[in-house]
């Protein structure tokens, strides 16, 4: 019997029309569907609150039963930046969730707020230059596209941008996970679509040890973008495992790489875990598996 995950993703940002930005993450997997909310302000970006709700959780359908469903705000990160270093912040307000999803949805939420900001700061004309350095230490070698002295130029030249006409929606991404597992087999495909990047990567294995790998950047910012292809098809005998999911992002970061290839290597790992979890606990219900 061939046993199957699916998992899906839809992360929006919106202008809020008031010198705000609203991130929504919205989450389904067999098992649960629930929704993440941010509001920052645009000069600062900080979680807004406390006269509107800056961050909230909502859960629509878990494996817990009915009576977990929820909805609640998270006032402890009122005031906080959502930027790059807010990961450690999100985990302590979300310590108490019973899904351990909540976290993860938040920081996908606080991506797609970095991925918007182009947008945002030409529609309201802030001149970033005096933060230019913070900026530059930020992307520098973080992927293949900003290894280069063209590509670092590119945070000034913001002509990439000429093609989108937007509206209230900044920013979308979606993004999956596909698994399958049959005895020790598992074929793991993850892919995203946003509105810069598309591409895929598609994993072998063998009891979590990867047998073949290969990848496809189908839409990138860049030429360049497309020469970290190569990073995703040479992973074969390496292990994928949730205790080496950091480890795997520092593997495939870098001046050779991409981030977002990265990051679905990243939940390739996590959404494995995530099935052997739920089989552990029984979660797993026959309806959901048979192919």
């Amino acid at each position: 019997m061939i046993e199957s995950l699916n998992r899906f993703w839809q992360v929006s940002v919106y202008d809020q029309k008031n010198g705000m930005s609203e991130s929504r993450t919205h989450y389904l997997d067999p098992w649960c569907e629930m929704m993440t909310s941010i509001f920052i302000s645009n000069s600062d970006y900080k979680v807004e609150g406390p006269t509107i709700e800056g961050a909230t959780i909502e859960v629509m359908r878990n494996f817990l039963g009915k009576e977990n469903n929820c909805k609640k705000s998270l006032d402890s990160l009122i005031g906080t930046c959502a930027y790059k270093g807010v990961a450690k912040r999100v985990l302590q307000a979300t310590a108490g969730g019973d899904t351990g999803l909540w976290a993860g949805m938040l920081l996908e939420g606080v991506k797609a707020l970095r991925q918007s900001r182009l947008f945002v700061w030409e529609r309201e004309g802030f001149d970033f230059t005096p933060y230019l350095p913070l900026i530059e230490n930020d992307f520098r070698d973080s992927c293949i596209r900003f290894s280069t002295p063209e590509g670092m130029q590119s945070i000034l030249n913001l002509s990439h941008l000429l093609e989108h006409t937007r509206g209230d929606l900044l920013f979308s991404r979606y993004q999956y996970c596909f698994l399958q597992s049959q005895n020790l087999r598992q074929l793991v495909t993850v892919g995203l679509a946003d509105s810069f990047h598309e591409m895929t990567l598609n994993l072998e294995l063998i009891d979590t040890k990867i047998t073949s790998s290969s990848t496809k950047i189908i839409r990138a910012p860049q030429e360049i973008c497309f020469e970290a292809e190569h990073k995703g098809n040479n992973l074969k005998g390496k292990k994928l495992s949730a205790v080496a999911a950091n480890e795997w992002a520092r593997e495939l970061r870098g001046s050779d790489s991409c981030t977002h290839l990265a990051d679905l290597a990243r939940e390739a790992a996590s959404s494995l875990n995530y099935w052997y979890i739920q089989k552990k606990n029984n979660s797993v219900h026959q309806n959901f598996l048979v192919a």
